[in-house]
């Protein structure tokens, strides 16, 4: 619609999207995001939009500390946020550094959905989060400029 196409373009034009360094964080966010929309299979649209959400906050030598920084921004700092951060990125490691090969193999499964009350799949809530990280980008890159620019 022509209202979304006005929301995209004000927000493409903040003063912080400028930054070359932010240009290239967004483009490959936004690239990453795209590709995790067309996947099928669960488990690699969950590595797809968590490689977003690391491609919008990730920083060398403290990825976990700083997406988790974008998290509790996004969702406010509270235990459940904490934890739901802890979750998501436990079942990350698992996936990237043999743990599991697949979401409905982790482990962390079944204390995921009684944590998060669904019957659902991590790839769902991330799916849902990340329009909100995108939305709020300009925020986060503003407030917290020192760390990537």
């Amino acid at each position: 619609s022509e209202n979304t196409c006005n929301e995209i373009q004000k927000w493409w034009e903040h003063e912080i999207f400028k930054v070359k360094s932010i240009q290239i964080r967004i483009q490959t966010g936004l690239y990453f995001y795209a590709k995790a929309l067309n996947e099928p299979d669960a488990t690699n649209a969950f590595l797809d939009f968590f490689s977003a959400i690391d491609a919008f906050a990730g920083i060398d030598g403290k990825v976990g500390k700083s997406i988790k920084t974008l998290i509790i921004f996004i969702l406010w700092n509270t235990p459940k946020t904490i934890e739901f951060w802890e979750n998501i990125y436990a079942l990350r490691n698992d996936l990237t550094h043999g743990g599991c090969r697949t979401i409905s193999e982790w482990k962390g499964l079944h204390y995921y959905r009684k944590l998060n009350n669904t019957l659902g799949i991590p790839t769902t809530k991330m799916q849902k989060l990340l329009p909100d990280i995108i939305k709020k980008l300009p925020c986060f890159y503003t407030e917290n400029k020192a760390e990537y620019t």
